[in-house]
């Protein structure tokens, strides 16, 4: 496509689809002019969870009710020596204590590593394209909706199987 904005009109609406991704490099303070003109055009933003009402205390919560391992368990005995030792050596290089992990289920320490991966290499999660469209709608008071809760986003992550969580 030559926009990562596609256009799709209808009878009684026009309907904006972008492509995003969640971070950009710490130096991306404007979008493409298609995001700001179907933005413009727009009466509404509705991404993938609505960031303009997320919650983080909530996110948080959900996180550690459904991401933490049960009692008894830890990272190093879900995940095999092996493999625990590329975390580890992963999580050093990206400057977070393997500890912080050793609770966490396999999901949740590959979005966490992933995120981290990302801040290292200079992406900025205040500057992804989410960030900066809730931002204007909270400013303009233009409605923002999602597609999905937290529940139906992370939640198939959490229900992935073993191998699958391996595999992240």
């Amino acid at each position: 496509a030559a926009s990562p904005v596609w256009v799709i009109r209808g009878a009684h609406s026009t309907v904006y689809l972008a492509g995003s991704i969640h971070l950009l490099p710490a130096d991306s303070h404007a979008l493409p002019a298609a995001f700001d003109r179907a933005y413009a055009e727009s009466s509404k933003l509705v991404m993938e969870l609505d960031m303009g009402r997320l919650d983080s205390v909530g996110v948080g919560s959900w996180i550690t009710e459904h991401g933490t391992l049960p009692e008894g368990k830890n990272l190093r005995g879900v995940v095999g020596d092996a493999r625990y030792a590329r975390v580890s050596s992963a999580a050093h290089d990206l400057g977070a204590p393997v500890e912080l992990l050793d609770n966490q289920a396999p999901w949740v320490v590959s979005l966490e590593l992933a995120d981290l991966e990302y801040v290292h290499e200079g992406f900025d999660p205040q500057q992804g394209v989410e960030e900066q469209l809730v931002r204007r709608a909270q400013s303009d008071h233009k409605d923002t909706a999602g597609l999905e809760t937290i529940d139906e986003e992370l939640g198939g992550l959490e229900r992935l199987g073993h191998e699958e969580q391996m595999r992240l």
